[in-house]
This record gives structure tokens, C-alpha cells and sequence, in this order.
């Protein structure tokens, strides 16, 4: 199944609308963000198949950066070449910028009512299922051998069970993963 990807038909302002409404409406960070971007461009635009998607995001989480503006980037490079890099990054952190000049101007004084706390307990809750969704449906499409699993397993344990930096995880689930897939 090819996406809808043809550079001329998709302009570079629909592009940078689309990553702008993500980053606005998207609370929670790079994960949380990815499963929204996977909504809208594999399932509502299908300007990306899903293994698009899905190996741009293994690069995005693996290359050094905020993970949403990697994806950001390696989609709108994708869609559009460099401008469409440009505008898909753009469009994803103009609204945080914007928002947290608002914040630092007008709202620090309110975070400690009880409201605005209550507020964002909620939030993280919110954030925690989205990360949790994320990780279903990324999951679901990566784990289909034996071999999937075992490198998922490996993350997993290394993360929980050893005191380590979570980079040796990825490094080292990096190279079981290619010993186990070069073929």
C-alpha cells in the first residue's frame, strides 16, 4: 500500500498546519505526540503508510533530539524535502514556544491553586495513557516474531532490572537487533 507522498500535491503551508494543530493540541511530550501524528498522517491524511511511520519512528527515538522534532523532521523531509522539514518542525514547536512565553508572562502565579493542580494531575494522567497507547500500537506492529520480543525483552529488563542509563538499553537492544535481523 503506497501513502499519498507525491512532493508537487501536498504544500508546504497544509504541512506546517497540520505539525502546527499537533503540537498545539498535544499535551505530554514526543510519545505522546507520535501517536497523534500516526493518527493524522497514516490514518486521516495517509500521506505515510504505517511501516513509513513506524521506521521513522525508530530512527526519531534513536537519534539524539526531542523525539517529536525528530519525527517532525524526518516526516516533513519525507513529504516535502527540506522545506518540508523545515515547516513540519516549525509547526510542531511554534506552539509550545508561543505558550510557554504566555505561561512565564501571565500564569506562574496561578500553578499553586488547588484547581490548576487538580488540572494537571489530570493531565499526566491523560499523558500516561497516551504513552501507554503509543506503546500498544507501536508494539503491536513491531512484535510480530520471536525475535521482536526477545529485543523488547532485553530493553525491558536492562531498564527494570539494572541500575544503567537508559541509553545502554538502546544500545545494546540496538545491537541485538542487528545480530538477530541482519539477514
Amino acid at each position: 500500500m503506497e501513502a499519498n507522498t507525491e512532493e508537487k500535491s501536498i504544500k508546504l503551508y497544509t504541512i506546517f498546519w497540520t505539525f502546527y494543530r499537533i503540537g498545539f493540541l498535544t499535551l505530554g511530550g514526543g510519545l505522546a505526540m507520535a501517536a497523534v501524528m500516526r493518527h493524522e498522517l497514516v490514518l486521516k491524511r495517509k500521506w505515510l503508510t504505517e511501516k513509513e511511520f513506524s521506521s521513522e519512528m525508530s530512527v526519531a527515538t534513536i537519534i539524539p533530539g526531542a523525539i517529536a522534532v525528530n519525527l517532525a523532521y524526518l516526516q516533513g523531509k519525507k513529504l516535502k524535502g527540506k522545506k518540508g522539514a523545515f515547516s513540519a518542525v516549525l509547526g510542531t514547536v511554534l506552539p509550545s514556544f508561543i505558550i510557554i512565553l504566555i505561561i512565564a508572562q501571565f500564569a506562574m502565579p496561578y500553578f499553586r491553586l488547588p484547581l490548576v493542580t487538580k488540572f494537571f494531575r489530570g493531565c499526566s494522567v491523560a499523558v500516561a495513557g497516551l504513552l501507554a497507547f503509543a506503546a500498544f500500537t507501536f508494539g503491536k506492529q513491531q512484535l510480530k516474531s520471536w525475535n521482536a520480543v526477545f529485543v523488547c525483552v532485553t530493553g525491558l529488563a536492562i531498564v527494570a532490572g539494572l541500575d544503567v542509563h537508559p541509553v545502554w538499553a538502546i544500545v545494546t537492544t540496538g545491537l541485538t537487533g542487528y545480530i538477530l535481523f541482519r539477514k
